[in-house]
């Protein structure tokens, strides 16, 4: 050990949430490697030991003190009195817990929010705590993945009279179909400028989530070309070919906080959005939202296969699928029946 190690400072240590095998492995791969081992063998046995200690007496069950070891003989000293390490992990405990607490509250008061405004009447009826565990952020969903676009929504805004009435055109359809989705056990998870993003996670929308998905995307073509015309006035230049493009997929999607607001990220969602390039009054569906449909409803379905072609990344195939709902019953979400 360089004798100029015995200069610096003693506060090398920090307490982490660690566990205490996992540790011993990485003090056993550690001394393997370092010199001076017979001086860190005897800190470590003091480490475990208050650690121990500490665990027992002030119930600080999970944490253990971990040691960077730069100074062999500074630690043997600081080591000696135990009570300044337990009220340090009483401290940094206090402060962890204060934090998680904070964290854990933003976190449910975002999510019930978040909830509160998206659920159906039967979900809402059985409460937002239900589905906060349900519906946990920072966890991996299997959804099954929508994205509605508008087509051709940047001229569409260009042929308004008034960039008022084009907001007031958009705010109508989007919060009608808002609806729908909640409807058919959705959950629409933003506004992307011109159209939405929903999905239909598997714990909420049940077994029949891509059955609930595309009622929903028919039900959404459906009203556009209704709603549409009732603003016709709003527009200078009324064009004839507008209407709705919607993408599915499916798969694991993660729910997470961005800038404080639940959302949605992962593969799906890709696919979804770029799948949503569809021709007005066209739902594309990608390979695994296909196959969910192949699976559960043979012959109750006709499809065309087709390309779609994005810049920069070639064409892929998709799925045009029209679903015979009348000849499906679908079952109820698992939670509608849980007492």
């Amino acid at each position: 050990m360089k004798s100029d190690d015995k200069n610096k400072s003693t506060d090398f240590f920090r307490l982490k949430r660690i566990d205490c095998s996992g540790e011993e492995r990485k003090y056993k791969r550690w001394m393997a490697e370092e010199p001076c081992k017979d001086d860190y063998s005897s800190i470590y046995e003091q480490v475990m030991r208050v650690s121990n200690t500490a665990n027992k007496n002030k119930g600080l069950t999970g944490w253990w003190p971990y040691f960077f070891i730069e100074n062999a003989d500074a630690y043997k000293e600081f080591l000696k009195n135990e009570q300044v390490i337990l009220e340090a992990a009483e401290k940094v405990i206090k402060k962890e817990g204060n934090q998680t607490e904070i964290e854990k509250n933003f976190k449910e008061g975002t999510l019930k929010k978040y909830l509160l405004s998206r659920l159906n009447k039967s979900a809402l009826k059985k409460g937002e705590d239900y589905f906060f565990n349900l519906l946990e952020l920072g966890t991996s969903q299997e959804a099954v993945v929508v994205s509605i676009d508008i087509r051709d929504s940047t001229q569409l805004m260009l042929n308004a009279k008034r960039p008022e009435l084009f907001a007031d055109f958009i705010g109508d359809v989007t919060a009608k179909i808002f609806e729908i989705v909640k409807e058919n056990y959705g959950i629409t998870d933003k506004f992307t400028g011109d159209g939405l993003l929903c999905f239909f996670p598997k714990k909420y929308s049940g077994d029949d989530a891509v059955y609930y998905a595309l009622k929903a995307a028919a039900a959404a073509h459906k009203l556009f070309a209704t709603e549409y015309k009732k603003h016709y006035n709003k527009f200078s230049v009324v064009k004839a070919d507008v209407g709705l493009g919607i993408g599915i997929d499916a798969g694991e999607v993660y729910f997470t906080p961005v800038c404080q607001d639940p959302t949605i990220v992962g593969i799906p969602v890709v696919y979804a959005c770029r799948l949503s390039a569809a021709p007005a009054y066209h739902t594309y569906l990608n390979q695994p939202a296909f196959e969910l449909v192949e699976k559960k409803y043979k012959n109750l379905y006709s499809y065309d296969m087709c390309t779609i072609s994005f810049k920069n990344q070639g064409s892929m195939v998709a799925y045009d699928v029209n679903l015979n709902y009348d000849a499906i019953s679908p079952k109820d979400p698992d939670w509608l029946n849980d007492n």
